[in-house]
């Protein structure tokens, strides 16, 4: 078990998190600049906190109040940076040997072409980063931190310079990994399907502050808070006005029961929550000004007769669609929406 409760002053924030990760895969699902990246290189050892404990099975990794701070080749911890960091000097076969300095020094080759094996690098054992594609690169990162049977896997965002195609692939590659790995993981992200795929549990980073920390389906059911529900790919966030047990949506011009609804600032609604018909609970004008097609689904733009703020309704590709710029009833039903708070 990894057990996280530390403290950095940042540029622009303090990170602050505070959080444990069972043998399972957690990730860290935020916006750019959150304190995600921080946040790893801090349990990894390339950065050092501020204050605070870190503990990965027991042992003690960083204690400022006992002056603990083992450097990172003496913790154990895998960690695939997003450019791979791959010795440029160093062949495939020297690149993972250089991750097995846990492994006894005369059977190292072997236990080495044996993970080149597993990735599907045999025959590359010679040749040199710069000659490799971007995914045979990532591959060979992946093998050099599995070489060294780490203790905990950390992924500082995977997949972020590939191309569709490689993402699937490779993304596939690390799942199985995870799926089959004997410890914790923790996988930075903004890509929320990502995270949704590679991961059982994920952890809101908002600012330095993990702000909710859930199981994944809980997660996308109820993501709680305004940026949990954008960064899971909320497409239509409506601000409200609590009344006693309702809720005020002025954009939509309707009132929606709601029991204790003091906090709630917001309500979300994914785009495929609303249909354009009036079978709904809640039905509410608006005027489509714009179609968005794409091979698998329909997207409408639909202006508010309330607001001029716009919202999304998305639709299988082959359904019938209400005409352009006329004033049309849609409809959604309350099981669909998330109440939202600000983040504490």
């Amino acid at each position: 078990m990894l057990e996280v409760n530390i403290t950095k002053k940042l540029r622009s924030f303090t990170l602050d998190v505070d959080f444990k990760a069972d043998n399972d895969a957690l990730a860290l699902l935020g916006e750019s600049g959150s304190g995600k990246s921080m946040t790893l290189k801090c349990i990894a050892g390339v950065e050092k906190p501020d204050s605070g404990k870190i503990t990965l099975d027991g042992e003690v990794l960083y204690d400022s109040a006992l002056g603990i701070c083992l450097p990172p080749q003496k913790r154990r911890i895998g960690l695939l940076f997003q450019n791979y960091a791959l010795f440029p000097m160093m062949t495939v076969m020297q690149n993972v040997i250089s991750g097995c300095n846990q492994i006894p020094r005369k059977i190292r080759k072997a236990h080495a072409m044996e993970i080149i094996t597993k990735f599907g690098l045999e025959g590359l054992e010679n040749i040199y980063p710069a000659k490799l594609s971007g995914g045979q690169q990532q591959r060979v990162a992946l093998a050099r931190m599995l070489a060294a049977n780490p203790r905990l896997l950390l992924f500082d965002e995977p997949f972020s310079a590939l191309d569709t195609h490689l993402r699937r692939q490779l993304g596939q590659m690390v799942g199985d990994v995870l799926e089959s790995y004997d410890g914790s993981a923790i996988v930075v992200s903004h890509d929320c399907a990502e995270a949704f795929r590679l991961c059982h549990k994920i952890a809101i980073m908002e600012k330095g502050k993990i702000t909710v920390h859930k199981d994944r389906v809980s997660l996308f059911k109820d993501p709680e808070t305004v940026t949990a529900a954008k960064l899971i790919g909320c497409e239509n966030i409506l601000p409200v006005r609590a009344q006693e047990s309702s809720l005020i949506v002025s954009s939509l011009g309707i009132i929606i029961d709601k029991e204790n609804s003091n906090d709630i600032v917001s309500i979300g609604l994914q785009a495929n929550a609303i249909h354009p018909d009036d079978n709904g609970e809640y039905k509410f004008y608006g005027s489509i000004i714009r179609i968005i097609r794409s091979p698998y689904e329909v997207t409408l733009v639909i202006n508010m007769e309330y607001s001029k703020k716009d919202i999304f309704c998305s639709l299988p590709k082959d359904i019938a669609i209400p005409q352009l710029y006329t004033n049309t009833i849609f409809s959604f039903d309350k099981k669909d929406i998330f109440f939202l708070k600000e983040s504490n």
